[in-house]
Parts: structure tokens; sequence; C-alpha cells
């Protein structure tokens, strides 16, 4: 399987198959490579839409990675992991 994170490949990847890659690692709660494909996401968008949903996804990952990080005994190996998916209140 390719390693998904390797810049060479993401730099290839068209806006919606990083959109669906990054969906994927947000669903595997994998925050620190879901931040990264959203990242690549975010300079190959188009339109403000696309730009500001991956803007809001990177600073998700980015309060999940905080959190899961602040969680007493934690032992994740280095993964991080989030006990209930969080969503933004409207």
């Amino acid at each position: 399987m390719t390693d998904i994170t390797d810049r060479h490949t993401l730099r290839r990847m068209s806006w919606s198959e990083l959109f669906t890659a990054a969906q994927e690692a947000e669903f595997q709660r994998d925050y620190e490579r879901a931040r990264i494909v959203w990242s690549f996401a975010l300079h190959v968008a188009t339109t403000t839409i696309n730009k500001n949903l991956a803007i809001a996804h990177i600073r998700r990952c980015d309060t999940l990675l905080h959190k899961s990080k602040t969680v007493p005994g934690n032992n994740t190996g280095g993964r991080s992991v989030c006990l209930r998916p969080q969503h933004p209140r409207r």
C-alpha cells in the first residue's frame, strides 16, 4: 500500500482524492495523517469554500491531537486517539 503521507504522492493528487484520503484518516482517528493531507488539500483548493473546509479540518485535527495528548494514561504508541468525534458547534 502506498504511504499516503508521502509528499510526492500527495502533490500528484487531486482535491477530491485528497478530500477522500483526509476523511478516511479522520474516520480511522489518525489525526496526524489527516492534518498532513488536509494541508495539501488546502494548497490545491481553488474555491473559497474548499479552502475554508480544509482550514476547518486542519484546526479540528490540531484540537483533537492536543486533546488526545493531554488524556492521562493515553498509551497509543504515538497514535492519536479521540474517545468520540467532536463536531463544531453551530
